[in-house]
């Protein structure tokens, strides 16, 4: 027998549907995660091309490699206009000839642009009218032509600082991929209006390629910085945030003792960003982020806390992590290494029945935003040998 076999739910980033992320055990159905999206989104496939995903699909995303994991995004809003044609949504400028629909995209449509400097000093701009003291962030595609300069940069127009400095993004690039760039600025208390710039410095004249333009406001709470490409063609757009949860569980999950594993990337959101195990707001396990460098965890049976810590080290990346829970023997590993323990004991109250996306029995309160890999239930404890494995 292997831990996989005594595993109840095991869920990966395998495959899905508007609604639901299937899960590989069981087979039935039972612990297929329902999702929640109001609006489509985006992904990258398996070769490397955006596409777009239905209303309430998950999206399964290979962005970080062969391997995909399911994305859990905040909320977020295009405020290009124009995400692709470059010539249309207020650009201006001198001595860049855009070329629209002329290049192929990372969506694998000809719907990116061709830039053509042709003298030295050549420029591009956009003004946009943004909030004051408000935190955005600017991204987009590029690929290299025949230019060995490329450059960006953002400056406020009420008081003409420097938002972004001036970056040369083209050792960021190559000729035959496309690479997404992106920078993050912060509005003073006198900037409304912002100017964003690319710019050609260098002497000559050459090409190189534009897609994907996006600027979104980052909320005071938030630390996820880039999200996934928000098209949009005359008008914003708003992509919804992305919830998951899953009910009617108990048989699978184990109700006196057991095991919570993740294996997954945060995207910290401020506050408390959580995926929870358990039932209501007395018993549970709720494994996230409590700052954008620490962790967020505890283990409470009938408001009894057996774990309760904000101080343990946020891996960067993904990172494995396992919650061992019984009465008097529980335990939190990350990684490789047990990192806290507890002999404190307690009775569950309630039966522990549901998976979520954010802290249990709190609607919507401090959500999950980051990469799941997978997931993992145990119905007994395992031995420090096997959470060794487990998470190593």
């Amino acid at each position: 027998m292997t831990l996989l076999d005594d595993a109840k739910i095991i869920t990966t980033a395998n495959a899905g549907k508007a609604g639901t992320l299937y899960s590989i055990k069981p087979d039935s159905g039972l612990a297929d995660l329902d999702i929640t999206r109001a609006t489509t989104a985006t992904r990258v496939d398996s070769v490397g091309v955006i596409e777009s995903v239905a209303i309430n699909e998950p999206q399964l995303d290979y962005t970080d490699g062969s391997c995909p994991s399911f994305l859990v995004e905040p909320q977020r809003t295009n405020l290009f206009t124009y995400s692709t044609g470059l010539p249309n949504g207020g650009w201006g400028g001198n001595s860049f000839i855009f070329n629209a629909d002329t290049a192929v995209a990372p969506d694998g449509t000809t719907t990116a642009n061709t830039m053509e400097v042709q003298s030295t000093s050549a420029y591009s701009f956009i003004n946009v009218t943004l909030a004051a003291s408000t935190t955005y962030t600017f991204s987009f595609y590029a690929k290299r032509g025949t230019a060995t300069q490329m450059k960006y940069y953002a400056i406020s127009l009420d008081n003409f600082t420097t938002l972004i400095s001036q970056t040369d993004f083209y050792p960021l690039t190559n000729s035959s991929t496309w690479t997404r760039i992106s920078s993050s600025f912060t509005t003073d208390a006198a900037t409304t209006s912002v100017r964003i710039y690319y710019r050609y410095v260098t002497p000559g004249t050459g090409t190189f390629y534009l897609w994907g333009l996006q600027l979104e406001e980052i909320p005071a709470s938030s630390q996820v910085e880039t999200t996934s490409y928000i098209p949009t063609s005359g008008a914003t757009v708003t992509r919804n945030r992305t919830i998951f949860s899953k009910s009617g569980l108990s048989s699978l999950i184990g109700q006196t003792e057991g095991v919570f594993f993740l294996e997954m990337e945060l995207l910290y959101d401020g506050a408390f960003a959580n995926i929870s195990i358990g039932h209501g707001n007395t018993d549970w396990i709720t494994i996230g982020a409590s700052g954008s460098t620490t962790l967020w965890l505890s283990i409470q049976f009938n408001s009894t806390w057996l774990i309760i810590t904000s101080g343990a080290t946020q891996p960067s990346g993904y990172f494995k992590i396992a919650a061992k829970y019984k009465s008097g023997d529980s335990a939190f590993w990350v990684n490789g290494s047990e990192i806290t323990t507890s002999t404190t004991t307690g009775t569950i109250a309630n039966n522990w029945d549901k998976i979520e996306s954010n802290y249990i029995g709190f609607t919507n309160q401090w959500p999950f935003y980051g990469k799941i890999k997978q997931i993992q239930v145990y119905d007994t404890i395992l031995t420090d040998a096997q959470l060794l494995a487990l998470t190593t």
